[in-house]
């Protein structure tokens, strides 16, 4: 009788430790399907509008720190033919500096908006990206 009732508790036991393992394998799983899901989406991009009158384009995240990745910007230009001012969107990472990532003071952040799926802004970044991907 005694050797029974030690068999039982033992079976409960391992058919607990086994749940918990179960419970914690499928926790892991679930984390890292959308680590996964979380890095392999396009992340979209957004207006960013500073204090100091400097607006970028970029895709944001906020940990640990505020930071926009892959940085475009407004440069204004002048048509050589009619001589009329306008605007060229221009990627940072041809600037002097070549920055890819900036970090941002987010008290200096006025405004963050997300670039409509259909804008101009966004057309002429999704362009950009792809000729630098045929020029490699």
């Amino acid at each position: 009788m005694f050797n029974e009732l030690m068999a039982t508790k033992r079976n409960t036991n391992t058919t607990r430790v086994l749940i918990w393992a179960v419970i914690i394998l499928a926790v892991v799983a679930l984390a890292l399907g959308a680590a996964y899901m979380w890095k392999a989406s396009p992340k979209p991009y957004y207006a960013v509008l500073l204090a100091n009158d400097d607006l970028y384009f970029a895709q944001v995240s906020y940990f640990p720190k505020m930071k926009l990745t892959n940085p475009y910007t407004l440069q204004p230009t002048t048509n050589p033919d009619t001589g009329e001012p306008s605007l060229q969107v221009v990627p940072l990472n041809v600037s002097l500096w070549e920055p890819e990532v900036l970090i941002i003071n987010p008290d200096q952040v006025v405004s963050v908006s997300k670039i409509g799926a259909d804008s101009q802004i966004l057309n002429l970044i999704e362009t950009h990206q792809s000729q630098q991907l045929e020029e490699e």
